[in-house]
C-alpha cells in the first residue's frame, strides 16, 4: 500500500505499540483491512473514484489516535518480552534435552573420536609390537563411573620394555562434574604381581602417562593411559589414586584379543 493518506493513518495508529514485532504485525493487519475495505467500497459503488474510496475507508475506520491508544493498552511491551523469553526458555529446554539424549548409547549427537590421538600415536611408535587386548573393568566411585573401552599390549623385545595402553571412559552424573585432572596427575598402578608402578616416593612423578582423548557427550570424557609393565607375565593392573584421603582403585584385567 503506497497511498500517503493510508500510510499516515497507519503510522498514527501503531506508534503507541512499543514492542517492535507487535507493531509490525499489527500494522500489516490494519493495512490488509484498509485494502479490503477500500476494494469492497469500489465494488459496491462502481462510480466512486479510488481517492473517494480511500477517504470513505479512513472515515469508517475512525480516529487513528484513539485506535492507537486502545492498541497500546492491549499490546503491552512486557507481554512481548515475556513471549520472547518463553521462546528462549523453550530453545534452552530443547538444547538441554538434546544434551541428555546425547549421553544414551545409540543416540549420540557427537561422533566417536578417532581411535588414536597424536600423543597416543607417538607413544605407540616407541614400541615395535602391538597386540590388541580384551579388557575387563568397570567401577562406580561416588558420582563417577570408570570403564575401559579398549586396550593394547605394547612391547619392544630389543629394549626389553613393555607397556599397556588403555582407553578409559569416565561418565559423570552431571555435565559440569568432570573428574579433576589432578586425579590423573597423581595416578599410579599396582600390577597383579604386586609391583607398584612406580615405587611411590616423595617427590617422584607417577609413571602412568595420560592424555585426554576427547568427549562422547556432556557426561563422558575419554582418557588415554599408558602404563609401563616391569613384569612380562603381567595380566592386570589396579589403577590407584589415594591423595589427601580420597581413594580410587580400578582393577583392570585383560587377555589378548583377535588381531
Amino acid at each position: 500500500m503506497d497511498d500517503k493518506a493510508f500510510q499516515s493513518w497507519l503510522d498514527e495508529a501503531v506508534k503507541g505499540i512499543v514492542f517492535r514485532p507487535d507493531r509490525a504485525a499489527v500494522r500489516q493487519e490494519l493495512a490488509d483491512h484498509l485494502e479490503d475495505k477500500s476494494r469492497d467500497l469500489a465494488r459496491i459503488f462502481p462510480n466512486m473514484t479510488p481517492q473517494e474510496a480511500e477517504e470513505r475507508t479512513l472515515e469508517q475506520m475512525g480516529d487513528p489516535a484513539e485506535i492507537g491508544r486502545q492498541l497500546a493498552r492491549i499490546h503491552r511491551p512486557w507481554l512481548g518480552w515475556l513471549w520472547r523469553v518463553s521462546q528462549l526458555l523453550l530453545a534452552a529446554a530443547l538444547l538441554w534435552a538434546a544434551l541428555l539424549l546425547a549421553d544414551y548409547s545409540g543416540y549420540r549427537l557427537w561422533p566417536e573420536q578417532a581411535a588414536d590421538s597424536q600423543w597416543t600415536a607417538e607413544q605407540r611408535a616407541e614400541f615395535s609390537q602391538h597386540r590388541p587386548l580384551v579388557c575387563l573393568a568397570e567401577q562406580t566411585v561416588g558420582q563417577y563411573t570408570l570403564r575401559v573401552r579398549s586396550g593394547e599390549l605394547w612391547s619392544d623385545p630389543v629394549r626389553g620394555s613393555q607397556a599397556v595402553y588403555l582407553r578409559l571412559e569416565v561418565r559423570a552424573d552431571r555435565p559440569w562434574a568432570e573428574l579433576n585432572q589432578a586425579v590423573w596427575d597423581r595416578l599410579y598402578a599396582v600390577d597383579d604381581r604386586g609391583n607398584t608402578i612406580p615405587a611411590q616416593k616423595e617427590g617422584t612423578a607417577p609413571a602412568v602417562a595420560w592424555e585426554q582423548a576427547g568427549t562422547g557427550g556432556p557426561f563422558r570424557s575419554r582418557i588415554d593411559l599408558v602404563v609401563p609393565l616391569p613384569d612380562p607375565a603381567t595380566a592386570g593392573v589396579t589403577l590407584t589414586y589415594d591423595w589427601l584421603g580420597a581413594e580410587l582403585a580400578l582393577p583392570i584385567s585383560w587377555k589378548e584379543g583377535a588381531v
